[in-house]
């Protein structure tokens, strides 16, 4: 992702993807997207090393069989939200599980303050 990094949206699509909102799908397939054609981009430089990026242009627009498929990688189903307390402020859960927090006595402790042995 080094060539998104300079052009200065490799952060800004990330940070929609994850937002958690309306449009996070839609950023999430554009990554997904971007992802795919560099590795389609990588196989080409690795066959054709001494090609450049108007070679391999050219070669992609003209071609009637995809290289790649542009596939979702990543499945979106309901399951378990890996959240850091950001990401998880004003949203609700039946069920909420804290890492790193353990229960003793009626009181909750963060790990490795030595309450609960």
């Amino acid at each position: 992702m080094e060539g998104m990094e300079t052009a200065d949206v490799a952060q800004t699509l990330s940070d929609r993807a994850l937002a958690q909102d309306a449009d996070s799908d839609y950023y999430d397939d554009v990554l997904d997207a971007v992802i795919a054609l560099f590795r389609v981009a990588d196989i080409w430089q690795q066959r054709n090393p001494q090609g450049n990026a108007a070679d391999f242009a050219a070669e992609l627009l003209q071609s009637d069989v995809p290289i790649d498929t542009i596939a979702r990688t990543a499945l979106r189903r309901e399951g378990v939200h890996v959240l850091t307390p950001e990401q998880a402020m004003g949203k609700h859960w039946d069920t909420v599980v804290i890492y790193g927090l353990k229960m003793a006595h009626g009181r909750i402790y963060a790990s490795g303050t030595g309450c609960c042995g």
